[in-house]
């Protein structure tokens, strides 16, 4: 029972009511104002009531009811800071739109294992799509059996997809095939050939190039040289109405970094905007001075491999290309990790640097030159 309390005027009474709504997600509701603490207790029994009337019977839920509660809860968390991403909301929110018009109005006790697997099995010529609903369906009836909606997670006796993995692309170049990429950009799509150049030497990943702007260069009297100043990323938003850009902070302290730029490389990232005399904030423009797009560079350099004849490769790749061509020079993972905004050197490591024969041989010979007498 709610207990009643005296008001700082020391003539009224408040109180304050805890209930679950209808969502079963817990609540507070205060109220003052009340003459005596019996008017207030009366007040919140009888809105507790209320309140828990509302709630749908276990054996009457369905399927639409049980997943509005489940995105209540979610929404709940995020309300009181706990971690979950903004992305991951609105993933359920298509989702679930998606399995609600699938489900229809079908009662939570009717659905079958069967009913199950059949709703599950007709995504399966998309296996991207079937891999978001089975997401969903198990958070979904995880959460049903944890809240006593059901007995069994029924989600667990449904058979699922095994995904085939991707196709081995070639996914980054060497040292010569970067050199002849960047030969044919700079002839054919210069403008591309500023995107493409900037990725091989600052190992950006392509949505953090994509927002460079000219303030972010720093000149360096000392060191003569520029640095880079990397703290934005161009981050896609998914809604329940679609998608949409915006700039963000990196997603960890790591990727806020200063990377060196040669004079030489400077001028020649800048050759572009200075021939057609444009004037933008970014780097990365169109001779309009329109934000080139990483879509729009990932079909330039396709159309440029393709025509002639280079192996495929992505704007990501040209970023693995950076970390391979430093691995090449003997640069340590260390180094690397902090050069391309990584949080872990692990991370580094498993996708770069591991077993590398060649690196460690190199290793074993410095210390062993280092302490030879000759």
């Amino acid at each position: 029972m709610a207990t009643p309390k005296l008001e700082s005027n020391g003539k009224t009474w408040a109180i304050r009511v805890t209930y679950t709504n209808s969502n079963g997600v817990k609540e507070q509701k205060h109220r003052g104002g009340f003459k005596t603490a019996n008017q207030a207790i009366a007040w919140s029994e009888n809105y507790r009531n209320a309140a828990e009337k509302a709630l749908t019977t276990k054996n009457d839920l369905k399927f639409f009811e049980l997943c509005d509660k489940f995105m209540a809860v979610k929404r709940a968390y995020r309300k009181k800071g706990k971690p979950l991403a903004p992305r991951t909301i609105a993933d359920y929110e298509i989702y679930i739109d998606i399995l609600k018009k699938s489900f229809g109005n079908i009662l939570l006790r009717k659905i079958t294992p069967t009913f199950l697997q059949e709703r599950y099995d007709m995504y399966s010529e998309t296996p991207c799509k079937q891999a978001h609903i089975e997401q969903t369906l198990s958070a979904i009836f995880s959460f049903a059996e944890l809240q006593g909606f059901t007995e069994k997670n029924l989600w667990l006796r449904v058979v699922k997809s095994e995904y085939a993995p991707k196709p081995e692309n070639q996914v980054w170049y060497n040292a010569e095939q970067i050199k002849i990429l960047l030969q044919y950009l700079k002839t054919e799509q210069p403008k591309y050939y500023v995107y493409a150049k900037l990725l091989t030497i600052t190992g950006l990943r392509p949505n953090e190039a994509t927002v460079i702007e000219e303030s972010d260069f720093r000149f360096s009297v000392k060191d003569d040289i520029y640095f880079l100043n990397v703290n934005k990323a161009l981050s896609i938003v998914y809604t329940k109405n679609g998608r949409f850009t915006e700039i963000k902070e990196p997603k960890s302290t790591a990727g806020q970094r200063e990377l060196p730029v040669t004079l030489l490389d400077y001028d020649d990232i800048h050759a572009f905007k200075i021939k057609n005399r444009i004037n933008s904030p970014y780097l990365l423009v169109n001779e309009k001075g329109k934000q080139l797009t990483e879509n729009s560079f990932y079909q330039a350099i396709n159309r440029t491999t393709k025509r002639h004849n280079l192996p495929h490769i992505t704007p990501y790749g040209l970023r693995r290309s950076f970390a391979n061509l430093n691995k090449s020079a003997g640069v340590d993972p260390f180094t690397v990790a902090k050069l391309m905004g990584h949080s872990d050197v692990e991370v580094t490591n498993r996708h770069y640097f591991k077993d590398d024969i060649e690196l460690n041989k190199k290793a074993v010979q410095a210390v062993s030159a280092s302490l030879s007498n000759d």
